[in-house]
């Protein structure tokens, strides 16, 4: 079985990205936010609601006990500046989530602790995702897109202060499976990138992945992990939000 400790103590792959990276644009994620611990970004997450976040388990677990010194930062491509910066109250972690379990139900809540300001309609740089129904699982072969301040190359993790976006394709499950040795089960689907390019890793953890960009676009899951960041080519594992919507939607309340 793989491990995610296990998979952390290998060394990143080397010259990572020979492509330049995608900087996202203003409105193409408008429901992403930097979650951040002393004011140091730790890993992506979608606004739900004007008191709620989405992310991974596996961001947050190891913070449930230190919100007071978690902020989420909101309305900004810069993870280090700019758009509005919120307490953290409260995190959820999935009911059924366990840690021993690396992947499965790998989702969690944040509750914040003042209200998110929402755009007016004209504009589009603070918005509530629209999430993936009820069951719903991607397609193989379509495309979708995801984003975050993290990537290899050089054989180095870095943040970069600006968001980036990636271009991935789902993949067939039972696949993937062959390189996560059968721990993708039916609440996660698996997703690449095109060879050489550059692909989230590390601190891109818990960030949207959508059908698409701009306020149209479904959120259809949350980045879990991906060994690509350690063996080139390998896909990335995505949390479905449609195989969790219904205990999603009922934290969430």
């Amino acid at each position: 079985m793989i491990s995610i400790a296990r998979a952390n103590n290998k060394q990143p792959a080397a010259n990572k990205i020979a492509n330049p990276l995608v900087p996202a644009r203003s409105g193409d994620f408008p429901w992403m936010v930097s979650i951040q611990s002393d004011g140091r970004h730790q890993c992506g997450g979608t606004i739900l609601n004007a008191r709620t976040i989405l992310t991974v388990a596996r961001c947050t677990i190891s913070m449930i006990n230190t919100t007071a010194r978690l902020t989420v930062r909101y309305g900004s491509l810069n993870q280090s500046s700019g758009g509005t910066v919120v307490p953290i109250r409260q995190i959820l972690l999935a009911p059924k989530f366990n840690q021993s379990q690396d992947f499965h139900s790998d989702w969690s809540l944040i509750k914040l602790a003042k209200n998110i300001v929402f755009d007016n309609p004209t504009t589009t740089t603070v918005a509530a995702a629209k999430l993936a129904p009820r069951s719903a699982l991607p397609n193989l072969g379509q495309s979708v897109w995801t984003a975050g301040w993290s990537f290899i190359t050089n054989g180095l993790p870095l943040l970069v202060p600006v968001m980036e976006k990636y271009s991935l394709n789902i993949v067939d499950r039972h696949a993937c499976n062959g390189t996560y040795e059968g721990q993708v089960d039916g609440g996660l689907f698996c997703a690449a990138v095109p060879k050489n390019t550059a692909d989230p890793c590390q601190l891109d953890i818990g960030g949207p992945v959508s059908t698409g960009t701009g306020t149209n676009a479904v959120v259809i899951g949350l980045f879990t992990f991906s060994l690509s960041c350690f063996q080139q080519g390998a896909p990335a594992i995505f949390t479905s939000i449609g195989q969790y919507r219904d205990a999603i939607d009922k934290l969430a309340k």
